[in-house]
């Protein structure tokens, strides 16, 4: 019986972790999918504005490093789905709640992200 106890509260702990796992992509392709639709209109506003190439380049690259961000986001949440171990979980948690940190503050999906329970673990 107490095998049977021990191996119910494992599997317990790793389908929590893979149901985090699974809100964290979601929230993360939210994320994407709210900055794609702002930096489209954000592309649109700077070709209006824009008289060049040059000028369009320079009005568009504060959103080129949000971009990035964005990206690095991507990145940072394949990452949770490798993470084995209880440190390695908390890092990779960590890793990826200060990423959506640093992604555009006008999202939406990033204040819902901010408020998850990994926000009191790092």
């Amino acid at each position: 019986m107490k095998r049977f106890a021990i191996f119910f509260f494992l599997c317990s702990l790793v389908g929590c972790w893979a149901s985090a796992v699974d809100r964290a992509a979601n929230v993360t392709l939210l994320i994407d999918q709210q900055f794609a639709t702002l930096y489209s209109d954000a592309s649109g506003a700077c070709v209006n504005n824009s008289a060049n190439w040059d000028e369009y380049d320079v009005c568009m690259d504060p959103w080129k490093r949000d971009a990035a961000d964005i990206a690095r986001l991507r990145e940072v949440t394949l990452n949770l789905d490798v993470a084995h171990g209880r440190v390695a979980r908390k890092a990779a948690a960590c890793s990826w709640f200060k990423a959506v940190k640093a992604t555009h503050p006008a999202i939406p999906a990033r204040t819902v992200a901010l408020n998850s329970k990994w926000r009191t673990k790092c």
